[in-house]
């Protein structure tokens, strides 16, 4: 954990679970003493998203989903848990003490912040500039593109006006030069000692990362110039191959399928269409890092780069590098139009929603490339068409796909497809050849424990969470290392830490102890269900429960016959199976 357990369950206290699921626009009405609504994280008709106000809890009993108000935050804005603690903090005004760590660490940690703020201000007051006197030609080119002052506001951009006004401003704050610099929001004068804006005349787009900071800015020139785009330099806080414009928004969509486009304006006008899955690479070409972070938020792309040829080998090199990162990739592509935005304006944007479903795959655009590069009616352009798409064919690992596009080269061509088989053999992807085998690593899976035996687990986590006198009890007799799954053995552990002695454990402040989902849920699952199995249980249950985990653990203790030691204790461990006991009393 990066802050005190104190800290997390202060913040977590303060935020009421069923104020900030209602401040994601989430409707809840009140059923009993909880809250139902529409389950945010799949479609749904019927309500089934249940939140407990007194155990500041939510589960969903359809999708499974549950946790707490931190896991809620994760799942929606699809941060990890420190961003998520940072949004719930800031939501009440709470500051969350300094970090400890090395005096290098502190001083990096201090150094972005200040950074991050002065780029919060040079966007806000390139904002202002864009909505004062100085700002009406770059809001009559906005006017013109048909960008309204919604999506002004929502991607934050501004206009930068002469040649010194952002750094009069910033160093009349108190900022010095020197951070201006290192920030590339100024230059120096190489002949005397001046300082300007680097960005002066230009439309702004401030580029905010996954985590909703401002790192860097892009500049267009909105008449004659040059260059037309101008991003910041790199800085400490920006780098451009890492950024992808647009993510801030689009990851809140937690829509897994995102668009991928070329350009600032690009992203904004499909806004205007009403998808707010875009997100634009920041004039560089599009690399392993952006593809890093694309994972992160989505299965699938849709490239709707420009349809020129440059657009089309953008698409084609884009292409290999995204799906070696695990995501299908899809092509829109028309000549009905030159760029998606384009396509709004002459079609509608219900028009190019259904275009993006129905967007061409990876492979069949590589075809249509190759199509438009030979004339396959000419018998020696359909060798050499056929001989590409073979190449193109044995990048395929999956041998019914495969099987498909082959079908596909031998209906266009006419070739027939033991020729084109035989040209995948010397490339070493026969449809026809036995798949190699491998070997294969088994990995070492966790002994699986019985529906039964599980939901031993789960009533005796309850019953020591919820009662300290069965809780101190069962300690005496049960270790966490006769616990064998992982995941009930962690809950247990936190369960039995001193700081819960003698007290009632509550499962949205145990459930603040970890940080990922999958923790967050399986607690969910073990408490917010069968709140009448809390009320009580007797001695001989107890002693059953624990009785069932022991068994299973001297099942999995493995012995070797020519070991003595073993063997022995192994039987005195059955030997105290037998003669187990809890009392109550004895806490």
């Amino acid at each position: 954990m990066f802050y005190s357990d104190d800290v997390i369950e202060e913040v977590r206290y303060l935020n009421d679970i069923v104020d900030v699921v209602s401040s994601y626009n989430i409707a809840l009405k009140q059923r009993g003493g909880n809250f139902l609504g529409l389950c945010p994280f799949h479609n749904e008709k019927t309500p089934s998203f249940s939140v407990s106000s007194d155990k500041q809890m939510y589960k969903c009993f359809g999708c499974g989903e549950g946790g707490n108000v931190y896991s809620f935050v994760m799942k929606m804005d699809n941060v990890e848990f420190k961003e998520a603690l940072t949004t719930l903090a800031g939501r009440i005004n709470y500051n969350l003490p300094k970090l400890n760590g090395s005096l290098q660490s502190k001083m990096e940690n201090l150094s972005k912040e200040r950074y991050f703020e002065i780029n919060r201000l040079a966007a806000r007051f390139f904002y202002e500039t864009l909505m004062s006197d100085e700002g009406i030609d770059a809001r009559k080119y906005l006017e013109s593109r048909k960008i309204s002052n919604k999506s002004i506001a929502k991607y934050g951009l501004g206009y930068s006006g002469n040649k010194s006004a952002l750094y009069t401003y910033l160093t009349d704050l108190g900022y010095e030069a020197n951070d201006l610099l290192t920030l590339g929001l100024i230059v120096k004068s190489k002949s005397e000692d001046k300082y300007f804006d680097r960005f002066f005349n230009r439309l702004m787009f401030p580029i905010i990362d996954d985590r909703s900071n401002i790192t860097g800015f892009g500049g267009r020139v909105t008449g004659a110039g040059e260059p037309k785009y101008l991003n910041s330099k790199e800085t400490p806080v920006f780098d451009k191959s890492k950024n992808l414009y647009g993510i801030n928004i689009a990851r809140k969509t937690r829509s897994r399928e995102l668009v991928l486009v070329e350009g600032y304006m690009d992203v904004i006008a499909l806004f205007e269409g009403g998808f707010e899955n875009v997100v634009a690479s920041l004039g560089t070409s599009f690399n392993q890092s952006h593809a890093r972070v694309l994972k992160k938020y989505c299965d699938s792309v849709v490239l709707a780069f420009d349809g020129d040829q440059a657009g089309v080998l953008a698409a084609l090199k884009a292409m290999p590098i995204i799906e070696k990162n695990g995501i299908r990739v899809k092509v829109f592509s028309t000549d009905d139009a030159k760029d998606p935005d384009d396509y709004i304006k002459k079609f509608g944007a219900d028009k190019l929603k259904e275009q993006f479903k129905n967007a061409k795959s990876s492979m069949a655009f590589k075809i249509e490339c190759l199509l438009k590069k030979y004339d396959i009616d000419k018998p020696d352009e359909s060798v050499m068409f056929t001989k590409d798409a073979v190449k193109i064919l044995s990048d395929i690992d999956n041998l019914i796909e495969q099987d498909v596009y082959l079908r596909q080269i031998v209906s266009l061509t006419g070739i027939s497809e033991p020729a084109i088989k035989s040209e995948l053999a010397k490339a070493g992807k026969s449809l026809d050849a036995p798949p190699k085998k491998r070997l294969v690593k088994q990995p070492v899976t966790a002994p699986k424990l019985s529906k039964a035996d599980a939901e031993s687990c789960k009533r005796l986590l309850r019953l020591i969470a919820y009662e300290p006198k069965i809780r101190e009890a069962v300690v005496r007799h049960l270790s966490p290392e006769e616990i064998h799954i992982e995941i009930y053995r962690d809950i247990f552990v936190e369960i039995i830490k001193p700081d819960f002695d003698n007290k009632q454990i509550y499962p949205a402040e145990l459930s603040s102890r970890f940080e990922t989902l999958e923790w967050q849920k399986e607690i969910a699952d073990i408490f917010v269900l069968n709140d009448d199995e809390y009320l009580s249980a007797t001695e001989k249950e107890i002693n059953q429960l624990v009785k069932k985990i022991k068994e299973y653990h001297i099942k999995q203790y493995k012995v070797d016959e020519k070991d003595l030691k073993s063997l022995e204790i192994k039987a005195n461990m059955q030997k105290s199976l037998s003669v187990l006991n809890i009392k109550i009393s004895d806490g």
